[in-house]
């Protein structure tokens, strides 16, 4: 049950990481286009 528990903790994580690198490059490819 404790290394279920962990494993769901670390794809959370990832997924979050996941999430703002994701985030971060739309937003820059965004303005590296509005600024072109």
């Amino acid at each position: 049950y404790f290394i279920m528990n962990h494993v769901f903790y670390a794809q959370g994580v990832v997924s979050i990481i996941i999430e703002l690198v994701g985030g971060s490059v739309f937003l820059f490819v965004i303005l590296r286009k509005g600024r072109l």
